[in-house]
């Protein structure tokens, strides 16, 4: 089993043989293929400013 030390060792290791611009640029395209890969699931998007088509006016309250 991996601990927390053996983790930070790893990553201080791949932070000086990258340095810190290439980890940046990596983590960026990181990202960015993360989430062309989520919308190409078809995740259905997120689309709040339209009203929601199954949801009706409740009728005002009886007194």
């Amino acid at each position: 089993m991996i601990g927390p030390l053996e983790i930070f060792a790893l990553l201080f290791v791949v932070f000086v043989i990258l340095g810190p611009k290439r980890i940046v640029s990596l983590a960026k395209s990181l990202g960015k293929g993360a989430t062309d890969f989520v919308g190409s699931l078809g995740s259905p998007p997120d689309d709040d400013d339209k009203p929601d088509k199954a949801r009706r006016k409740l009728p005002p309250p009886r007194d």
